[in-house]
């Protein structure tokens, strides 16, 4: 069953799919980029979706008084999964030949949650911040929304007609209930978890639901000739509305919720309002808007994965890069359109046996491609030496948690890590050492969570303390107070709490780019002053406590940062160069930040180490293994066959094992054990 073709419709998703086009690709303007809120575009699609949706499902209960569960899915299929599989399979040999093993192995994992309509719960899980530098090099982010809607459409049908067929004459105040309380939730969402509240449905639907309303009302009340005033003037207003969310919302609004409102409102006023004589609907119905509309999905769908690999294979594109994956993305859509979109939608050329039988093929090809590549964990062996090493990839570090790095071996000497993600690097060389030598070793480490009591790691957006909290730092403090003459290596990434580096502070007018800041649980420290008053204090307070217990305590001071990804970093410098040339280019290429600018961003933090002092306490300093080493006054970041960080701060394997060659050295210089 067919609808009546609105062009306007396809202007919108013009309108749509061009915004997410120019926000992915980050085109420089000012001190920003054009349209910062150009990812609103995708809710225009769900408000679209719900409207198309709800109008064929109403129409055609009417029309036969039953609605076809069977072929409400099999159009579905139709129109989103021959196209969406055809992305994904191209995909895969540019993955093949572009992906160091981490990044093939997320990649791997993004399609395989596709083919079950997940991807939004997955990108939940694993990346936690959709406007992250790295959410640009993940090929299949963008498919979250593809995952909304289809849970969307699962659900809401049995929804629709169960309210049609029993509460038929309080439809359309079930909707604007459920659309309120939707909307609510959003709001509350974001502010609680900003990350599942842009991905799931739960905080979507109400804006699926805006166009369910919408087109339940024209059903109820259908647009007349009159109103003249109206539908001239609301399409503009609506126009408007959208031309202003786009371009000034910013991703660090409070999205989705009722920042997304205008966005949404402009949109149900152009749909509901449209005709043939506002100017309005003629821009949205000319021949460039509803041409562009109709290979929007495509467009939609080619377009990540183009600009994803174009940021893998170069870091710094130009402008005229960036213009030439959009020429690239119009070019595969187009061909994608006319070969692919449209023949599977007519079913006189598919019918419903083909269809199936080339979904079930293609499905399990990708399936099977993509489990080959996480059983052999992104397949190192295609890459040069330094690129396969698999000891740069996190799943080779982060190997313990606080039960299974525990090992006890009845000995009097006992080992304690303690810190956040950068000593989790430290987990599995300082787990086998303390085998090798029968010390009782455990792991108190926690995500972001340096050991600093009395105090909560208060996110920055929501202004609320998380995991790292007072509750959590007491816990570390009875188990560590548990024992006497154990050995505490305590470290983290020290620059991310102290005022003077930590640009996510936002006490006083402080911000910056950071998630979290340190603060009292009854919020007492208002100005930056007394904030870095109270960290210098409880961070001497916390290491002068394990020493005076009796502990010796070795502060690792901080670890250098490289200032960029470096296993993608390598990853474009030697892709697919001769085996004679790597080396040069490796050896040409060793160093990234100064040892100066090192030395001056540590400052701080080096005069808090070292101000405390006590005879139970031995300081590690990560620099002598980097920095003026190798390369006279730089810092470097790999020899010619291993790299020493997984990203930009946080060591590798490799760097690691040095790591702790500088620990065991000191253990056994002190006499640690022995005093």
């Amino acid at each position: 069953m067919r609808l009546q073709y609105r062009p306007e419709i396809d202007g919108l998703r013009t309108i749509a799919v061009i915004s997410v086009l120019i926000y992915h690709a980050e085109f420089a303007f000012k001190a920003g980029h054009l349209l910062t809120g150009g990812f609103l575009g995708v809710d225009i699609f769900f408000v679209i979706s719900g409207f198309l949706i709800t109008s064929l499902i109403i129409k055609e209960l009417v029309q036969t008084g039953r609605f076809s569960i069977t072929d409400f899915y099999e159009r579905r299929a139709r129109r989103l999964l021959p196209a969406l599989f055809t992305v994904m399979l191209v995909s895969l040999p540019f993955a093949w030949l572009y992906l160091i093993p981490l990044q093939f192995i997320d990649f791997a994992k993004s399609q395989l949650s596709s083919l079950l309509f997940a991807s939004n719960f997955y990108w939940d899980h694993s990346l936690q911040e959709y406007g992250a530098e790295s959410a640009l090099l993940k090929p299949f982010l963008h498919t979250w929304s593809l995952a909304v809607e289809e849970q969307f459409y699962i659900i809401f049908p049995l929804i629709l007609i169960g309210i049609y067929r029993w509460c038929k004459n309080h439809a359309l105040y079930l909707l604007a209930f459920a659309l309120l309380i939707s909307l609510l939730f959003s709001q509350w969402m974001t502010q609680q978890n900003p990350s599942s509240s842009f991905y799931m449905l739960s905080s979507r639907f109400w804006e699926l639901l805006a166009g369910s309303f919408l087109a339940y009302t024209l059903y109820k009340h259908p647009q007349q000739v009159n109103n003249t005033l109206l539908k001239q003037v609301m399409p503009l207003i609506g126009l408007l509305l959208i031309i202003y969310s786009v371009t000034f919302t910013k991703f660090s609004d409070n999205h989705p919720g009722l920042v997304t409102l205008p966005v949404i409102i402009g949109t149900v006023l152009i749909i509901w309002f449209a005709n043939k004589k506002n100017p309005v609907t003629k821009l949205l119905s000319s021949k460039i808007f509803v041409a562009t509309g109709l290979i929007s999905y495509s467009l939609y769908l080619w377009h990540y994965p183009i600009f994803a690999f174009g940021r893998i294979i170069n870091a710094t594109p130009s402008a005229y890069e960036k213009s030439g994956w959009i020429l690239l993305a119009f070019v595969l859509s187009l061909v994608s359109y006319f070969l692919i979109e449209k023949p599977f939608r007519n079913r006189s050329t598919f019918n419903r046996r083909s269809l199936l039988v080339f979904l079930g093929i293609t499905a399990i090809l990708i399936f099977g491609l993509n489990a080959t590549v996480l059983h052999y964990k992104g397949i190192p062996s295609r890459l040069p030496a330094i690129l396969g090493d698999m000891e740069m990839q996190p799943s080779k570090i982060n190997v313990c948690n606080q039960d299974s790095c525990t090992f006890d071996n009845n000995s009097a000497d006992t080992i304690f890590l303690v810190g956040d993600s950068h000593m989790m690097a430290l987990q599995k060389p300082l787990l086998d050492y303390s085998s090798e030598n029968k010390y009782n070793f455990t792991v108190l480490n926690t995500n972001g969570c340096q050991y600093v009591l009395n105090m909560n790691s208060v996110n920055t957006k929501t202004n609320k303390a998380g995991e790292c909290n007072a509750a959590l730092q007491s816990s570390r403090r009875s188990q560590l107070l548990s024992h006497s003459n154990a050995l505490v290596i305590l470290g983290g990434n020290i620059l991310a709490i102290l005022p003077e580096n930590n640009l996510a502070n936002q006490i006083d007018g402080f911000k910056g780019t950071g998630r979290t800041y340190l603060q009292y649980p009854d919020n007492s420290l208002l100005n930056l002053q007394a904030h870095r008053a109270a960290v210098t204090k409880e961070y001497r307070n916390t290491v002068l406590e394990l020493a005076n217990h009796g502990h010796k305590v070795i502060l690792i001071y901080p670890v250098p940062d490289a200032g960029k990804d470096i296993p993608s970093h390598l990853a474009q410098l030697i892709f697919r160069k001769p085996d004679q040339q790597i080396k040069s280019i490796l050896a040409e290429n060793m160093s990234t930040t100064s040892y100066a600018s090192y030395r001056n961003t540590t400052k701080h933090a080096f005069a808090l180490l070292d101000s405390i002092q006590h005879k139970n306490i031995h300081r590690v300093y990560p620099h002598e293994l980097f920095c003026d080493t190798a390369v006279a006054e730089r810092c470097v970041t790999h020899d010619l066959e291993h790299a020493f960080y997984r990203d930009h701060h946080h060591l590798s394997s490799t760097g690691a094992k040095m790591l702790l060659k500088l620990l065991a050295d000191k253990i056994n210089k002190e006499n640690i054990f022995e005093n």
